[in-house]
């Protein structure tokens, strides 16, 4: 086993050019959550990536006048194809678009302002045909999305005294004709490994029967709901407990959590913390409530224990011994979370037929950063790996540092699925590589990966070389801690 002195100094050294090297091209901060704060993200974001949660159209949005006046003939409405999602925060997505302004036959062009939130944007309507101002909006129902305008009459006298300024407080409303549209309940993929579902949505005893031919009733809004496990303790141990994000798209800007008003986190948005047990709770206002069933563990355990096992194509050459075939190869995984966002993993892969070898790792997995709607995470794995096998009748076994990354596509297909991808290099570097990728598609409860694993060492004089191709099924054997 080993080699020089010489050899081994060189061998350190091209191992540790070769992981800084890694390390330096991927490493990258995780994030961090922030303040939650709907318009000023819908209005500031550039580039919307979310993926759309519902198939709802822009003429599913009005705008109706709740104080002051706007020009007579004036029509609000939001233009066609202009309606986009927006991640506001890591769980929670919510819409925008763009806001027209259609004047009436004669009618007389107007200026000013129009501001939701700490956002102001100016417009200039001369004619019917200027389309040149259209403004972004959130398209939030209830207090959360009130649009306050500033405007005056446009005087065709440049002489004139200018006309007073006048104001109005616009709220906008959800008033679907396509009624699959109302009452929707979306949840973020944040939800999807905890089974949150809707089990009703009732009408309250006091919901308002509004005559006013078109202005919402019970039914019409929408719920988006985005959640996140947490930890705590408590007398009994660690607990869990899940915690929603709910943004409710109705008029009164209240809301009650199992007969409770609570306090929004900002209008028209609401954080809820349920405990495991009995999994379920309800939350409503004067209009309408909904009953939601969700699954968390009593037990928040950060370890994990898993297994795999399938066939694999086998070789394996070294000077005294040689093998190619078939062989059932067990893969073990485990891990246990440090933090949110990181991670001690470790595996190992150990042919069952063949010449004795196994294939060891550990590492601690990072979040890197999220794209896609937070849907893809790139993950960072730094650590140790070894190596052991037979070589003239002794048991070797070599460290090394092949680094390596992973990425989650979170609910791909079908919810509560993960399609996994990553890889470990270790490029030749005096007589020794190491190559391992792996494609992995399943539920927390069973999978199916596909491995690519090739390795060879120098034992001083000798090559050692293996090649394992193929396909198993895993499952979770315990978890704990």
């Amino acid at each position: 086993m080993g080699s020089t002195g010489a050899g081994r100094g060189r061998n350190l050294q091209g191992i540790f050019t070769w992981s800084l090297g890694f390390f330096i091209a991927l490493a990258s901060g995780g994030l961090q959550a922030a303040e939650i704060q709907p318009i000023r993200e819908l209005l500031g974001e550039n580039v919307p990536m979310a993926f759309s949660p519902t198939d709802m159209d822009p003429t599913d949005f009005q705008f109706k006048v709740e104080s002051g006046s706007l020009p007579e003939g004036l029509k609000l409405e939001v233009e066609a194809e202009s309606l986009e999602w927006v991640r506001v925060s890591r769980t929670l997505v919510l819409p925008r678009g763009r806001l027209m302004f259609r004047l009436g036959e004669g009618a007389q062009g107007f200026e000013g302002n129009a501001s939701q939130d700490s956002f102001v944007q100016s417009f200039r309507i001369v004619s019917r045909a200027d389309k040149s101002s259209s403004l972004v909006v959130g398209l939030l129902p209830g207090p959360a999305g009130r649009i306050r305008f500033q405007w005056r009459m446009l005087s065709e006298d440049a002489a004139a005294v200018k006309p007073k300024w006048a104001e109005a407080v616009v709220r906008v409303v959800f008033l679907p004709q396509d009624t699959s549209r109302r009452g929707r309940f979306l949840m973020d993929a944040s939800c999807s490994p905890f089974k949150l579902n809707r089990l009703a949505s009732l009408p309250s005893e006091m919901a308002p029967q509004r005559a006013e031919g078109g202005d919402p009733q019970w039914g019409y809004g929408w719920t988006y709901v985005g959640c996140k496990i947490v930890q705590f303790f408590s007398l009994e141990g660690r607990s869990a407990a899940l915690e929603m994000l709910v943004f409710r798209a109705n008029e009164s800007g209240t809301l009650q959590v199992d007969g409770a008003p609570i306090t929004p986190v900002v209008p028209g948005v609401w954080a809820l913390r349920a405990p495991a047990l009995p999994g379920e709770t309800t939350w409503g206002d004067e209009l309408a409530s909904d009953r939601v069933k969700f699954s968390i563990p009593n037990h928040a355990n950060l370890g994990f224990l898993g297994a795999g096992l399938g066939p694999y194509g086998s070789k394996y050459e070294s000077p005294e011994k040689e093998f190619s075939g078939i062989a059932p190869v067990l893969t073990l995984y485990s891990a246990y979370y440090l933090t949110d966002l990181s991670r001690l993993v470790a595996f190992d892969l150990m042919p069952l037929r063949g010449p004795f070898a196994t294939d060891v790792g550990l590492y601690v997995q990072n979040e890197s950063f999220k794209i896609l709607d937070e849907r893809l995470t790139f993950y960072l794995m730094l650590g140790i790996h070894g190596l052991g096998f037979q070589n003239r009748n002794h048991f070797v076994f070599n460290f090394g540092l092949p680094q390596g990354f992973e990425m989650v596509f979170r609910d791909f297909l079908m919810r509560r699925t993960s399609l996994v991808a990553g890889a470990f290099i270790y490029p030749t570097i005096s007589g020794r590589s190491y190559y391992n990728a792996w494609v992995r598609w399943g539920s927390p409860n069973l999978f199916g990966e596909f491995n690519y694993v090739q390795w060879r060492e120098r034992v001083e004089a000798d090559s050692v070389f293996s090649r394992n191709i193929g396909f198993c099924l895993g499952v979770p054997l315990a978890r704990f801690l």
